[in-house]
């Protein structure tokens, strides 16, 4: 229920400002590089493992008047740990906030925060009830853009991802506690319509 209540305020938002007929819309395509740690906790007594992530996020945008950009992005997570890889899958909505008063020579940095909804897929063959677990993320951004030509954005930046899985009760009545904390370089293409 709050799931649903958060991306129903979020795809209202979204068709509110598509209204702004001065505004823009955008896709992109990128990729992220970086490293992180998942965590794994029961009864008080915690274990992490080291990992290599990247994934290829695609994504849908709009820049308002004031060169803000909110948008939505697919992207697989791959997550490769000494002893197992993982795959997540999800949709991430996220705010950046350009600052325009350090803005430079074509070049425009930004901050954003935003949310996200993953499956940690092929964990269902090790749940009772067949279904993979859900994760909700924050996220935090930072980075550059640069526009080398009007509809066109390079994009640098680092970005921050925090993703909660559901618990799982254990048969013994313990509960597994699990996530994962994902720090990643981005370079990303966008085009502007």
């Amino acid at each position: 229920m709050k799931k649903s209540l958060i991306v129903a305020g979020l795809l209202l938002a979204g068709s509110s400002l598509l209204a702004d007929d001065a505004n823009k819309l955008f896709v992109g395509i990128g990729t992220n590089i970086g490293t992180g740690e998942q965590t794994a906790s029961i009864a008080g007594i915690s274990a992490t493992a080291d990992g290599d992530y990247d994934s290829i996020p695609i994504t849908f945008g709009y820049i308002t008047s004031d060169g803000d950009r909110f948008k939505i992005s697919y992207q697989k997570i791959n997550a490769d740990y000494s002893s197992d890889k993982e795959e997540y899958t999800g949709f991430d909505f996220d705010y950046d906030w350009t600052i325009q008063s350090w803005k430079a020579n074509k070049i425009l940095p930004y901050i954003g925060v935003g949310v996200g909804f993953y499956k940690y897929d092929g964990s269902a063959e090790y749940l009772v009830g067949n279904e993979d677990l859900n994760g909700v993320a924050l996220n935090l951004n930072a980075g550059i853009l640069y526009q080398p030509v009007d509809n066109i954005d390079i994009e640098l930046g680092y970005k921050f991802k925090h993703i909660k899985w559901q618990d799982i009760k254990l048969w013994s009545g313990y509960t597994l506690e699990q996530e994962d904390d994902i720090g990643s370089l981005y370079i990303g293409l966008n085009y502007k319509f």
